[in-house]
């Protein structure tokens, strides 16, 4: 065994559990953030599956136009509930004209799917306003990624966090090691001694009752 490592081992005892409890904070919280950033589902709601673009509003209402001009013939008495455009997996995008008949008094639902065509990108002031909405608000996800980086001090001071979690660890590492190893050796030195059961010689006390015992008896 190394004697300056038995040395070392006595002050950096102290040092290990007392810089271990200063930075037992921060330190957790890097470790559980970087496993909430592997495990997002365990916090953020499913996703919705990405749907096609709805068709502009001029080219929805145009829609609803012609599907009520294609069933003007049947809509005679036909009072109108509703008229919007829906989504089918199947079908894809359609104006649904939905409403009560006269004679006989049912409920009906006329249905005009929309071409392709309507899909095209928005024109430029479509653009203009999608561009200008505002960011979206920042989930548990980038908080959670802003704190196990030190971001969320800003972004100019986060290398000094990253480089005080990693300085510990490194440092508790080997310090942790020195400590174990004095111990580690002073084991494997301490040989099991097996110690064989003594024989127990016979007493003169005992002999003598064995004589006795052999003497044969007179008649």
């Amino acid at each position: 065994m190394f004697p300056f490592i038995r040395t070392l081992s006595r002050p950096l005892r102290q040092f290990h559990r007392w810089i271990g409890l200063a930075l037992m904070v921060p330190l957790l919280a890097v470790a559980i953030t970087g496993v909430l950033l592997v495990h997002p589902k365990w916090y953020e709601a499913p996703k919705m599956e990405d749907l096609p673009p709805t068709p502009p509003p001029t080219q929805a209402t145009a829609r609803v136009i012609v599907t009520a001009l294609d069933h003007a013939d049947r809509l005679n008495g036909f009072r109108i509930k509703q008229i919007d455009v829906r989504f089918h997996p199947t079908l894809g995008w359609f104006v649904a004209v939905k409403g009560v008949e006269s004679s006989p008094p049912r409920e009906r639902q006329y249905v005009h799917p929309i071409a392709a065509e309507s899909f095209q990108t928005p024109g430029k002031s479509a653009q203009r306003a999608v561009l200008s909405e505002p960011p979206p608000k920042p989930g548990l996800k980038k908080f959670f990624k802003d704190l196990h980086t030190g971001e969320i001090f800003g972004k100019e001071w986060a290398w000094i966090w990253a480089d005080l979690v990693g300085v510990s660890l490194a440092f508790l590492a080997c310090s942790g090691l020195i400590i174990y190893l004095p111990v580690f050796w002073a084991k494997r030195k301490r040989k099991p001694t097996f110690v064989s059961p003594r024989e127990v010689q016979p007493t003169n006390s005992s002999r003598s009752n064995e004589q006795r015992e052999n003497v044969p008896c007179a008649p």
